[in-house]
Formats: structure tokens, C-alpha cells, sequence
């Protein structure tokens, strides 16, 4: 499990299903009028559901056991590159992957204080006795949500390492320490680019289709590598591969 949870997009979105779901029923069972107690109980079931629902689809259908499978082989060796980092290369890997993640998980973390600002907001118009029983849902998820990222074994992880090394894949890249990042997860790779001068970064950037009612293709970074110095010509090189072999065959 710690492992699967170690899949960057696969904790996101379990983080959204066990972390939105019971706010939005909350706010949902609180417009109804009913007391802390009342119809609770069908509330909390249909709770039950979607985050069974929703851990069937994002562990089973949406196959992050390709990625668990992947992470192994790059720890037995079999990666198209694998990158050493003294001290300060290190530290510049860990800010770029940093920046990263906030960019990608900032809708997240604003869906969830978004729901929880309307949970409390209607909790302060109905009794006392409500108002705490949302406060108790809100850090019942927060603790949740704690749980989940600590069981990741992520950026923290990261930041604590004085050195550290980064194994490439066909399908993402693995931090040691770290986390796992996959390249395409919810979408297709579009692009991988070679950037910057000081220091040099890959830039990896997918595309996937926006779940709203104005649906659109979006953008999003997910991966950012910085390379270490005298590989210049390895990072080029696996550009050129992912553009031979992984590009071009979509």
C-alpha cells in the first residue's frame, strides 16, 4: 500500500474521494434542515458507496499497478537514466519538483477548503450542537488527509535528504527518496523539453480532458528534472528517445 500511495496522482485523487465526499454530504444533509442526528445514517451510507466507488476506480480501473510494476524494475536497474545529486544539485532538484507539485495539487487543496468553508458557514446558522459535529467531520478529514500524504512518504522525505538520485522510465520517475510521478496518468504525454541554461531541466508536460460541463484540454507539468551537471548529454539524448519512442507512437 505505501508503495501504490507513493504514485503522486494516485494519492490526489484518493485524497479528493475520502476527503470531498464527506464534506459535500455534510453540507448536503445540513440544507436539508435535519438535525445532527436525523437521517445521518442513509447520509453515511451513501458516503460508504462513493468512496468505494471511487477506490474501485481509481485502484482497479484506472490500472496504477502498471506504475507500482514500473517502480520496481527502476529500483532492480532498469531505467533509461539514473541521476546522482551531491548536496546543492540536490536541493535544486527538490525546489523545481516543490514548485511543481503546489502548481498541480493548488485546485485540490482549494476544493477542499472551499468545502470546508461552506460546511461551516451552514453549520453556523443551525444549532451549536451541528456546528461541532462538522467541526469533529472537519478534522476527522483532516486527519484523514494527513494519513494519506505521511503514508506517501513524499516531498518531506525529500526535502530530509541531503543527496539524492532520480530513476527515469518509460512511464515516470522515481525519487529517491521521494515519491513516483508518472508522466501521462489522466492523459497523453504531449511533450518533453530540454529548457533552461542554469541549471538545465526535462520538462515533461501531458494533456487531459477537463471533467466539467465546458469540457477542454489542459496543460499540465508533470514532471520537472533538473539535470546534474556533466549530463547534458545524457538528458539530450533521453529527450530524443521519449521523442522516438513514446511520442511519436501515439
Amino acid at each position: 500500500m505505501k508503495r501504490l500511495l507513493a504514485v503522486e496522482h494516485v494519492r490526489v485523487q484518493l485524497l479528493l474521494i475520502y476527503a470531498v465526499t464527506p464534506m459535500v454530504a455534510a453540507v448536503f444533509w445540513l440544507g436539508t434542515g435535519a438535525g445532527p442526528a436525523a437521517g445521518l445514517l442513509p447520509v453515511a451510507a451513501a458516503v460508504l458507496v462513493v468512496w468505494g466507488m471511487g477506490a474501485f476506480v481509481v485502484l482497479r480501473v484506472m490500472g496504477p499497478q502498471r506504475y507500482v510494476e514500473e517502480m520496481a524494475e527502476l529500483e532492480a536497474g532498469h531505467c533509461w537514466v539514473r541521476w546522482s545529486y551531491d548536496e546543492a544539485q540536490w536541493a535544486s532538484a527538490v525546489a523545481a519538483e516543490r514548485a511543481r507539485q503546489q502548481r498541480l495539487n493548488r485546485p485540490t487543496f482549494v476544493a477542499l477548503a472551499a468545502a470546508g468553508g461552506v460546511a461551516v458557514v451552514v453549520a453556523l446558522v443551525t444549532e451549536v450542537s451541528t456546528l461541532f459535529a462538522v467541526l469533529a467531520l472537519l478534522v476527522l478529514v483532516g486527519a484523514a488527509t494527513w494519513l494519506v500524504l505521511w503514508l506517501g512518504a513524499g516531498g518531506p522525505a525529500a526535502r530530509r535528504g541531503r543527496t539524492g538520485e532520480v530513476l527515469v522510465g518509460r512511464l515516470g520517475v522515481l525519487r529517491r527518496p521521494g515519491t513516483y510521478a508518472a508522466f501521462a496518468p489522466t492523459g497523453a504525454l504531449t511533450s518533453v523539453e530540454l529548457v533552461g541554461t542554469a541549471p538545465m531541466r526535462i520538462v515533461f508536460t501531458a494533456t487531459r480532458l477537463a471533467p466539467s460541463p465546458w469540457a477542454h484540454w489542459i496543460r499540465e507539468q508533470m514532471a520537472d528534472l533538473v539535470v546534474p551537471a556533466g549530463r547534458v548529454d545524457e538528458a539530450r539524448a533521453l529527450v530524443e528517445r521519449f521523442h522516438r519512442e513514446v511520442l511519436s507512437r501515439r
